[in-house]
């Protein structure tokens, strides 16, 4: 598949994930393959206290997710920052 229709396909999920709750996954997978990744990974934080309350993952793996939430994710230096900036 060329680069145009793998962006054309991306953004077809990605509104799509407006009204079908499947294609949110379909659409950051498709993103991360169209700039070379392998999968996502989205953390939620909580800004009063910066602490990750949640996490979504699309191919990453699981393992590799809980040994982050349970180490790193509470020095994780751009949770603080991120959380000062509106979305």
């Amino acid at each position: 598949m060329d680069k145009q229709s793998q962006l054309l396909g991306t953004l077809d999920s990605l509104y799509a994930s407006v009204l079908e709750d499947g294609a949110w996954g379909e659409g950051l997978t498709r993103l991360a393959r169209l700039v070379g990744g392998s999968g996502a990974f989205i953390m939620k934080a909580d800004p009063r206290t910066t602490t990750v309350v949640g996490t979504e993952a699309y191919d990453v793996d699981r393992e590799a997710i809980d040994v982050f939430m349970g180490h790193y994710s509470s020095k994780d230096i751009r949770i603080p920052a991120a959380l000062t900036r509106p979305v």
